[in-house]
């Protein structure tokens, strides 16, 4: 968590995870999402923002992306999903413009059931949507004792390519879960670009600077203006924007998400496709089929704790692993509840009269 983007005490209206779960379901029902795709989003929603991963929650998604997308008939309620082309470890999907967190969700279980079977189950997904915080996905796979990996990309165009003057990416985002003995799983979950799209998101609505080197502006200018950072959408890829600090890796990262998402399905490679549009690639390895289960999980807190008794920086108080401090939030936001900006706690609220629903938060 950035500490900047964090809504301020006073602020906030903090929330039980439980109630918001069972008031973001209905809402998504009311919007005429069937009653499994309504649950499982709202459960992805909330864990999100249990994990203090809060731009890809309730408060930044569901006024600016999900609620406007259905409406105007850009996401799918109803979707038909098929899958069309299936193998012993693999599969494509076609998520008929429904709500990625649905497809994500069930192309997971896929593949964490062909892994089963064979060892490895990957499953792409073409025609499909957001599917929020993507380290939801490989969790699923650590808690059956597999590696869980996924990626996603489109929408529209937003990352640099080193040395261009136009986005060619979206910030392709990957992560990656393994299952450890006694520390909570190791959970990689990154956008390739330097910020996730939600970070500025988060920037435009707390009215706060974004560290110079995020994004730049209409002229190609390097800018900390938060609000510039949403409106022109020239992010730049991990790195920055030259080969001298890595800038290039960021963009063959991207390029790779792009590759394993959006060529791989055929839906095509970012700048073919339809800006409402998203690829997934989602990925399960049974460690048992390669070698056994505890002796993986207990080599896993071996190298976790060599890495935490690591000598730390003056100043430091300790050395996170991926995931540790999303497992650190989830564990005080599920005791003192998920802090929701006002303006954002009170549209939904609104919202939810307007639609009926009881407001139980």
């Amino acid at each position: 968590m950035i500490d900047f983007l964090q809504v301020k005490k006073e602020d906030a209206v903090y929330v039980q995870g439980d109630p918001l779960k069972t008031m973001i379901t209905e809402i998504f029902t009311k919007l005429g999402v069937s009653d499994e795709d309504s649950a499982i989003v709202a459960d992805i929603l909330v864990a999100s923002d249990l994990r203090g991963v809060d731009s890809h929650g309730v408060c930044y998604n569901i006024k600016r992306n999900y609620l406007p997308g259905i409406t105007q008939g850009k996401i799918n309620p109803r979707p038909n999903e098929q899958l069309l082309t299936e193998t012993t470890a693999t599969a494509l999907m076609d998520g008929d413009g429904g709500l990625g967190h649905a497809s994500a969700f069930r192309g997971m279980n896929i593949a964490i059931k062909k892994a089963g079977e064979t060892g490895v189950g990957i499953v792409s997904i073409k025609n499909s949507t957001h599917c929020g915080m993507l380290g939801y996905y490989p969790l699923m796979a650590t808690k059956q004792d597999m590696i869980g990996i996924a990626m996603t990309a489109g929408g529209p165009p937003t990352v640099m390519p080193t040395f261009g003057t136009e986005p060619m990416l979206s910030t392709s985002p990957l992560s990656i879960g393994a299952p450890a003995k006694n520390h909570p799983a190791f959970l990689l979950d990154m956008a390739t670009s330097i910020a996730a799209g939600g970070k500025f998101q988060i920037a435009n609505l707390l009215k706060t600077d974004i560290p110079e080197g995020w994004g730049l502006d209409e002229n190609l200018e390097p800018t900390t203006d938060g609000n510039i950072g949403m409106t022109a959408r020239k992010w730049l890829p991990l790195g920055g924007a030259s080969r001298l600090m890595g800038g290039h890796k960021g963009f063959g990262l991207g390029l790779a998400v792009d590759i394993l998402c959006g060529v791989l399905s055929g839906e095509g490679y970012l700048k073919m496709l339809n800006p409402d549009r998203l690829t997934h690639f989602l990925m399960a390895i049974d460690i048992s089929a390669i070698r056994p289960v505890e002796e993986f999980k207990s080599m896993m807190d071996d190298m976790i704790d060599e890495f935490h008794n690591c000598p730390k920086e003056e100043g430091q108080p300790r050395i996170y692993i991926a995931g540790e401090p999303e497992w650190e939030a989830y564990l005080e936001r599920s005791k003192n509840g998920i802090p929701i900006h006002r303006e954002v706690h009170d549209w939904l609220v609104e919202l939810a009269r307007e639609m009926n629903v009881k407001n139980i938060i």
